[in-house]
């Protein structure tokens, strides 16, 4: 069978396992892009993306540390990029991305030694939510304080803190999720 046969649709003999592979990987990849905004999916989400956030953090303090071995000018030379208030507001974002990636991962591990936690994961998550604002908001409000003052601070601190939770409330407006079945992929010959 020529590969201008394959093309036209002549028989195949494993044109409908291929077709059926297809349609579920598919299936499979929609319903991993698709949000449908419950909590497990926002703390996944989020402790992904904090996760990554230290982690360029680290990358960039450890080299500005290995800078250090270059002798003191070079490594002063960097700290331009620690001043300001622009990295004030990205060492806000570190502590965001620290603290909810270590009370997420906490409650990760609660549940994953104690199995019957799981049947109240939506309360835990809550919960985590509860102590990471008392911690985060006055935090960040004192992080911010020295720049633009505290009430300014503290509004800036409950913006950023709301971004999740208005994700949240957004994900209720956005449409359905694609829903592929095998038939509606394959069916049409």
């Amino acid at each position: 069978m020529s590969r201008r046969d394959l093309v036209k649709g002549a028989d195949c003999p494993f044109r409908s396992q291929i077709v059926s592979a297809i349609s579920r990987f598919a299936a499979v990849v929609a319903e991993s892009v698709v949000c449908r905004g419950r909590e497990g999916q926002w703390a996944y989400l989020v402790h992904r993306v904090a996760g990554i956030g230290v982690l360029l953090f680290l990358a960039l303090h450890i080299f500005d540390i290995y800078l250090l071995g270059f002798g003191p000018d070079v490594f002063n030379a960097l700290l331009f990029l620690y001043k300001g208030p622009a990295a004030r507001v990205l060492e806000v974002f570190l502590l965001f991305g620290l603290l909810f990636h270590g009370l997420n991962g906490l409650r990760i591990i609660l549940q994953d030694f104690f199995p019957p936690l799981m049947r109240h994961h939506k309360r835990l998550f809550y919960i985590e939510v509860v102590i990471f604002t008392l911690v985060f908001l006055p935090g960040a409000t004192m992080m911010l304080n020295e720049f633009v003052g505290l009430l300014i601070g503290f509004v800036v601190a409950v913006v950023m803190w709301a971004l999740v939770p208005l994700a949240y409330l957004a994900s209720y407006a956005a449409p359905p999720p694609l829903n592929l079945n095998v038939a509606e992929v394959g069916g049409g010959r």
